[in-house]
């Protein structure tokens, strides 16, 4: 099964107002599909200080790392290289 299982982030909010939830779900499934877990969130809006805010639980995400879910180019791309760099150090 963890051969299939994809770390990916899921639309949500609405018009000109997009959201994002960090998910792990099955790399068949839709986007916006139930997803197995929900690992974090990511805002691309900036706020009043400018800054696009992301917030991940790290402890699931490397759980589901360690059991071979692979994170789609997107997800990647936005937590940066250095975030799976480190799981794979430890």
């Amino acid at each position: 099964m963890s051969k299939h299982l994809a770390i990916r982030f899921a639309l949500h909010g609405c018009a000109n107002r997009p959201f994002f939830h960090l998910v792990v779900l099955n790399q068949h499934k839709a986007r916006n599909s139930r997803p197995i877990e929900v690992l974090g969130s990511y805002d691309p809006m900036p706020n009043q200080n400018n800054e696009k805010l992301i917030s991940i639980n790290f402890e699931r995400l490397h759980h589901w790392i360690g059991i071979g879910a692979q994170p789609n180019k997107t997800a990647a791309e936005i937590l940066g290289e250095s975030v799976f760099s480190l799981f794979k150090l430890q």
